[in-house]
């Protein structure tokens, strides 16, 4: 039982950590972030911070999250923080789970048991 709990413990960690490491990575370091590339990108597109602007808009200057190819560039942001924010969910349950069960049972004669 505690090593499940104690696995349970840091793989939540873990996600949380990966959370945060997608996020920052995802905006400063793209490169750092490629294995994303199946999961947020269609195919032949890349993750990317570049000027991302739709084809009827004018230049935009500001960097943002996007997945792009010599062909076509798509926004990623809201499927980056999708990820992100599913990650930091799972790990922050994964955590409370592992708390939980960790604690100690107490059992009051005559009443119930009391975690």
């Amino acid at each position: 039982m505690n090593v499940v709990v104690t696995i349970a413990r840091w793989l939540g960690r873990a996600l949380v950590l990966g959370a945060v490491y997608v996020l920052a990575c995802a905006f400063f370091f793209p490169q750092g972030v490629q294995f994303l590339n199946p999961l947020v990108c269609a195919d032949t597109l890349e993750l990317d911070n570049a000027a991302y602007r739709p084809p009827p808009e004018p230049d935009n200057e500001r960097l943002q999250l996007v997945c792009t190819s010599p062909e076509a560039t798509e926004s990623a942001a809201a499927k980056v923080f999708l990820v992100a924010a599913g990650s930091a969910a799972a790990g922050f349950a994964l955590v409370y789970v592992a708390q939980r069960r960790s604690q100690v049972r107490a059992h009051i004669p005559g009443g119930p048991t009391i975690r």
